[in-house]
């Protein structure tokens, strides 16, 4: 009965170091897949930080763009000001000139017609 009960023994020990090594088996491929997938996660958020990082930077150049936009439309708004004043200025201005023209012109024409008519009196005399 001895060697019956060792060659059992010896089966269910088998058995035991065979599941033993079947567990040890698939938490090793278990902790192999885990590990694989970490690492596929991991080069996934790399991507993913890198893409966040370029897109942290465009913004940073579009707002610098939209800054520098914003100034010179205030710059435009300014020199279309000064302009107009300018020309307003000048609009004046040469309603001036037009008046002292019409002005000196009427001048001229009442001279004109004094003299004509002094020279057509001393003739007709």
């Amino acid at each position: 009965m001895s060697a019956i009960g060792s060659k059992s023994r010896s089966n269910e020990e088998k058995s035991a170091d065979a599941e033993k090594s079947a567990v040890k088996t698939t938490t090793m491929g278990s902790w192999s897949d885990a590990r694989q997938m970490q690492d596929g996660w991991r080069k996934e958020k790399d991507k993913l930080e890198e893409e966040l990082a370029k897109t942290r930077r465009a913004k940073d150049q579009l707002a610098e763009k939209l800054e520098d936009a914003w100034r010179a439309a205030e710059k435009a708004e300014e020199t279309i000001g000064a302009l107009e004043k300018s020309l307003e200025e000048e609009r004046k201005a040469s309603e001036r000139w037009k008046n002292q023209w019409e002005s000196a012109e009427g001048a001229c024409k009442e001279i004109a017609v004094k003299e004509f008519e002094r020279i057509f009196d001393g003739l007709a005399r």
